[in-house]
């Protein structure tokens, strides 16, 4: 067996091939202290579906991050997002009206992408940096308009086909693995080097 994307470490596996999610975290803390200088209140939101290990590592991650490099940066909100629009932008309302000097919201798992204009409805005229994970190709014009300051790529692409390739190396060619977890690489992309 070969897990990709969620990992099942206590089962007998081959391999496991995806993103480590606590260093993606880390990573999107390093972006959050970017772009605040330092300081700031953040907001974590995510969707419902958020009790994967991918939202809790990323969640933790950050959160080490936070506490061991960057002491003037607070959390102030760890909120779970309906899949209703409606409700997502009542939710996200109330948070800002909870927190007026929020400057980063961290979109940890996002199940849908409408969650960053309701953001940009809520805040008005007023910059708020969303940092998101994934490349979706719904979020390529958010990048180059700017609504999403930036996001963590995870190579899905690769993350999709390296679990065939090594169970056909295995199978075929008795080949094992090269390393066990094998991770993705995590990517920094901004506006400026999102595809086209």
């Amino acid at each position: 067996m070969v897990f990709y994307n969620v990992d099942q470490p206590n089962c007998s596996r081959l391999s496991f091939v995806g993103c480590d999610y606590v260093k993606a975290g880390r990573i999107a803390a390093g972006l959050a202290a970017f772009a605040s200088k330092d300081e700031g209140k953040i907001c974590i939101l995510s969707s419902k579906v958020a009790n994967l290990p991918s939202f809790e590592d990323r969640v933790a991650g950050f959160r080490e991050e936070l506490s061991a490099h960057y002491p003037h940066m607070e959390i102030v909100e760890n909120t779970l997002l309906d899949g209703d629009q409606f409700d997502c932008y009542d939710t996200i309302r109330k948070i800002i009206a909870r927190h007026p000097d929020i400057c980063i919201i961290y979109l940890v798992n996002p199940g849908d992408y409408s969650a960053c204009h309701a953001i940009s409805k809520a805040v008005g005229k007023r910059k708020i940096r969303i940092i998101t994970n994934d490349l979706m190709e719904e979020q390529i014009p958010m990048l180059q308009s700017g609504l999403i300051s930036a996001t963590i790529d995870q190579e899905p692409l690769r993350q999709g086909s390296l679990p065939l390739e090594i169970l056909f190396n295995h199978l075929a060619m008795g080949i094992r693995p090269p390393a066990n977890p094998v991770y993705t690489r995590l990517s920094i992309i901004i506006g400026q080097n999102s595809p086209a």
